[in-house]
């Protein structure tokens, strides 16, 4: 079920990588190859959460009516979303459950 409710975000990383290769931010130096892949280094994982951090930052979404960042954006969904499978869980057991 967490990998039905990430599905909707998964562009926004999507997003973030293609910038970064695309503006060719991305170099040798941010990888490391080991167990047959290349993978990013210490110094790439930085550059992608730096930049996944300034991308939920921006106020992009709207939500209620107002503009609000993507991480709140993010959090809110997650939490309607755990309050409505409580919400069935309780339903399947023939209980009221309270409106958020």
């Amino acid at each position: 079920m967490v990998y039905d409710f990430v599905e909707p975000f998964r562009i926004w990383v999507d997003r973030i990588v293609f910038r970064l290769f695309s503006r060719k931010m991305v170099a040798a130096n941010h990888t490391e190859v080991r167990d047959g892949g290349t993978y990013l280094n210490k110094e790439g994982r930085k550059l992608l959460v730096e930049n996944m951090r300034e991308y939920l930052d921006e106020k992009k979404e709207e939500m209620d009516g107002d503009i609000v960042n993507r991480e709140r954006f993010l959090r809110m969904n997650a939490s309607r979303f755990a309050v409505r499978i409580g919400q069935l869980a309780q339903m399947e057991k023939g209980i009221e459950f309270p409106e958020a």
